[in-house]
């Protein structure tokens, strides 16, 4: 398995892992008859939508990627890009602004997520994509009081 098709099932091994019982998490299957632009995985965590697309170094996100990306942040939902890195070994959770930005010599904001190797599985730690769906919570839940 190589490439954004090994990073799908890490990462979803990931989110089940972080979010067990807190999830639902599909792989899109681009066709006639999707949307252009949709996120490789989407689905809920803790009831907020989330779409995510994943990149393989050098790939970066399309025109129609960002646009998408941009209408799920808008709407109160969670979009980002999760990119490995195989030369260096590491993993980046790029959002909101730099999604539209989005540039290697750039990536100073992007979060790196720490990583291991347990049993010849790769488990990405995702505490920082944790934290950004209880603000997302607490945000919501601040308006309606």
């Amino acid at each position: 398995m190589k490439g954004e098709k090994k990073l799908q099932k890490d990462l979803q091994y990931s989110i089940g892992s972080m979010f067990h019982g807190n999830s639902y998490i599909r792989v899109s299957h681009p066709d006639q008859y999707e949307q252009r632009g949709i996120p490789d995985l989407l689905g809920h965590i803790f009831g907020i939508h989330i779409e995510i697309e994943l990149k393989v170094h050098p790939n970066r996100p399309s025109g129609s990627q960002v646009e998408q990306m941009r209408r799920v942040n808008e709407s109160g939902g969670y979009a980002c890009v999760i990119l490995y890195w195989p030369k260096r070994k590491e993993y980046y959770l790029v959002e909101k602004d730099n999604i539209s930005e989005f540039s290697y010599r750039k990536r100073e904001s992007w979060v790196r997520l720490p990583h291991a190797n347990i049993d010849g599985r790769v488990i990405i730690n995702l505490t920082y994509l944790y934290c950004a769906m209880v603000q997302k919570l607490e945000s919501r839940y601040a308006n309606k009081s």
